[in-house]
């Protein structure tokens, strides 16, 4: 059995527009999963966050993301499976680790053992309690570093969370960078909104 002309154009035809439909869904399919949104994502950790559906995913794994918002950044790491006692932990040594940025300490140089480096107490990190954890509200330099202790290195305004959701068995650290326009006000209230979906 041959095929007519106009039939090998019609299966052609036909290819090119399966081939076409199937680009465009693959297309669709990946764009949105490219632009989820920070919201779906901490729901799924068991966590909430009124707003975060304005962020939007520009860097993720599994365990992590980055997302971004007219000038804000938040970065997320989860850390699943954990009981309550393992995420006390964790909160611990991220604490002590922060704060250690902040303690005076001896310069490494003989002649000036008798001056202390410390940074003014303007500098250092203000931790709140809440039902879930604790966070600091802090600044941080351009990269992204704590510990800055002059103004001149202080680029954002920045908070850290250090959550437990136990619906999920999950500690979050929870990272927000804005412009130093945001008070430390605004950023203590918008840390506190953090919440565990129970």
């Amino acid at each position: 059995m041959m095929l007519s002309l106009f039939q090998k154009k019609k299966i052609l035809v036909g290819l090119i527009l399966v081939g076409i439909g199937t680009i465009f869904f693959l297309t669709f399919f990946i764009s949105q999963k490219w632009e989820e949104n920070a919201s779906r994502r901490l729901a799924r950790y068991g966590m909430n966050i009124p707003g975060a559906e304005q962020f939007i995913i520009t860097q993720s794994s599994d365990d992590y993301f980055i997302a971004k918002s007219k000038g804000r950044m938040l970065k997320v790491e989860t850390l699943e499976g954990y009981s309550e006692k393992q995420a006390e932990r964790y909160r611990d040594e991220q604490s002590m680790l922060l704060e250690g940025l902040y303690v005076p300490q001896l310069p490494p140089y003989p002649e000036f053992l008798m001056q202390e480096n410390a940074c003014g107490k303007k500098y250092h990190p203000v931790k709140r309690e809440t039902r879930h954890g604790i966070f600091y509200t802090l600044f941080a330099n351009d990269r992204l570093g704590y510990g800055v202790c002059t103004d001149d290195l202080i680029a954002y305004r920045a908070g850290l969370g250090l959550l437990y959701c136990p619906s999920g068995k999950t500690a979050i650290k929870v990272e927000v960078f804005t412009d130093l326009n945001t008070t430390q006000k605004d950023m203590e209230d918008f840390m506190a909104l953090f919440t565990c979906i129970e």
